[in-house]
């Protein structure tokens, strides 16, 4: 029995606009104001042959620190927007990493974390367990029996507040979860927080791709 339940994380992440059409997930297009440092760096390397995009770890980092959000850069396109993107591998581990240190948790393990992709790939979901016994037990246990209500509603919000990220909630029979963030929501959320940066002239969503 698997009981599928999603909670978006007003409280953690604000709420963003719908997009008219399918976008990219993970991916947010930028474009700095001229003669910012990112911008002249982001020229730099635009007109080197072959292009380094290593070359713009430094500003990845500087974005990086000012999202929360680990990022990479997979393209230069014309007009010098830079194509972020998250990176869904490292992004997976910080959550566990963080879900490690919640409140009776007895254990929260990346699912296929040896697992490689190329291209696309959502972030790795991440199986998680309760100390038993305790209230998060027993309301995990509860849902599988839709008692659960309101009480499993409040626990993946608090779990997405120590996530730092919107997350999906599965409850599986073994009377644990089964987490993965939400990528599409996330996407949007990192959206706002580039457009909110005093140095980004302009932000859009990728819509190069329809869907997934």
């Amino acid at each position: 029995m698997m009981v599928l339940l999603t909670i978006t994380a007003v409280t953690v992440l604000g709420t963003s606009p719908t997009p008219s059409a399918n976008f990219v997930r993970g991916e947010v297009m930028v474009k700095f104001v001229p003669g910012s440092e990112a911008a002249m760096r982001v020229r730099e390397v635009s007109q080197q042959a072959p292009l380094r995009l290593e070359a713009l770890e430094p500003v990845v980092e500087q974005l990086e620190a000012r999202t929360g959000l680990p990022l990479t850069v997979t393209q230069l396109t014309s007009g010098d927007w830079v194509v972020l993107k998250i990176d869904a591998e490292f992004l997976s581990r910080g959550v566990a990493d963080r879900l490690r240190g919640y409140q009776n948790v007895a254990q929260a393990e990346v699912i296929g974390e040896e697992r490689q992709y190329i291209g696309y790939s959502a972030p790795k979901k991440i199986a998680v367990t309760f100390v038993p016994g305790t209230l998060e037990a027993r309301t995990v246990s509860e849902t599988l029996t839709d008692k659960g209500g309101t009480n499993f509603s409040n626990l993946v919000s608090r779990l997405q507040q120590r996530a730092a990220s919107p997350l999906k909630a599965e409850v599986t029979e073994q009377q644990g979860l089964v987490l993965q963030v939400d990528l599409k929501a996330l996407t949007l959320t990192l959206q706002d927080r580039l457009q909110s940066l005093p140095f980004i002239e302009s932000t859009q969503l990728n819509h190069v791709m329809t869907a997934f």
